[in-house]
């Protein structure tokens, strides 16, 4: 995938989906290379699940999680909507509850949760565009990649921190003092006419595995930066050559056992390995300049800039507290305590 891509493809389906992680992406769990992620024991359940919930956007919640965009004429996901009316926000906010009641509230790198991040930056696009580089006009690549993830309901993951250091070198949320350490940090190695070569390492990539891309940014604790290599943000596909993506073991280590009734909803936290991988140049957010990221997210004091962020979480903790109270309900009367005072108290917290 492309960014200008010509034909739009419109509300992702549970079909596409599966098809599109089938890319010869680099993922390895337990030391090994996975040959695909979607038959693999560790990975197949969450992309089946995730499948399964792009068909109900196209056929029972129609209305519901997919709308026409009005500038391409393309029907895509909700979750990529820019609301303009009161019942646009609507939309959106039962959008979210969709795809976590969907999901047990399990999910917290859902379709829904990452695609504000891009909407987010689309609202900085004046602040972006305001730092110069002679290659490309940063305001305008995210402007248009937001239209291209849009109009291709893409599936984002995001890697904002660094790998674990000495974290005592250095107060957190300040102007860094100490360099970074590039054998670490993700930096930029030199500037091509194709674009930027980055090496290094980003965390916590949770659903990397089965993402269609990788915002790759800095975190609020990481966004003042002492070497102006390290400040980047890009977005690439998952595939990308040189990126690896290393996953943690399964949450349901016995695959197929009744222990883990939601091993199906293992995200997956991943870590990112960049060997010289090619940012190009339109797909470069931020480069040097950290100033419209600092700002947006309140690191050096001020609101948070996101948008919509909070209500797709706040539906998914409402879900998964549902299900908690579900749960224990169950257990309770299963062992005949249901009626008991304390226990009765207990659940009437929940």
């Amino acid at each position: 995938m492309v960014v200008g891509q010509s034909k739009p493809l419109g509300a992702m389906t549970g079909e596409r989906y599966i098809k599109s992680l089938q890319d010869d992406r680099e993922v390895w769990i337990d030391g090994e290379r996975v040959k695909d992620v979607t038959t693999h024991p560790a990975f197949k359940g969450m992309v089946h699940e995730l499948a399964r919930v792009y068909d109900l956007q196209n056929t029972k919640y129609r209305d519901e999680m997919t709308a026409i965009d009005p500038e391409s004429g393309v029907r895509t996901s909700v979750s990529w909507m820019l609301p303009r009316s009161a019942e646009d926000l609507k939309k959106k906010r039962r959008n979210s509850e969709l795809w976590n009641a969907e999901t047990w509230g399990q999910l917290g790198r859902s379709h829904d949760i990452l695609a504000p991040y891009i909407i987010s930056l689309l609202f900085r696009k004046d602040a972006l565009s305001a730092v110069k580089h002679p290659k490309c006009d940063f305001g305008e690549n995210v402007e248009n990649y937001y239209k291209y993830c849009m109009q291709n309901d893409l599936f984002l993951t995001h890697a904002l921190g660094d790998p674990q250091v000495d974290r005592s070198e250095q107060a957190q949320n300040e102007q860094r003092a100490v360099r970074e350490d590039e054998r670490v940090a993700l930096h930029v190695v030199e500037e091509t006419p194709e674009g930027v070569i980055v090496s290094g390492g980003k965390q916590l990539s949770t659903a990397a595995s089965h993402s269609n891309e990788c915002y790759v940014a800095l975190s609020a604790t990481f966004a003042q930066r002492n070497d102006p290599k390290c400040v980047l943000a890009f977005s690439i596909p998952t595939n990308s050559r040189g990126l690896k993506v290393l996953a943690r073991e399964p949450v349901g280590r016995w695959f197929g056992t009744w222990g883990h009734p939601l091993q199906n909803l293992d995200e997956q936290d991943c870590m990112l390995f960049f060997e010289h991988v090619l940012v190009p140049w339109d797909r470069i957010f931020m480069l040097y300049d950290p100033t419209p990221m600092v700002k947006m997210l309140g690191a050096a004091g001020g609101s948070v800039n996101f948008n919509f962020l909070g209500w797709a979480n706040l539906c998914r903790a409402y879900e998964r507290m549902r299900l908690m109270t579900a749960v224990a309900k169950m257990g309770a009367q299963a062992i005949g305590v249901y009626q008991y005072r304390e226990v009765a108290a207990k659940l009437g917290e929940m």
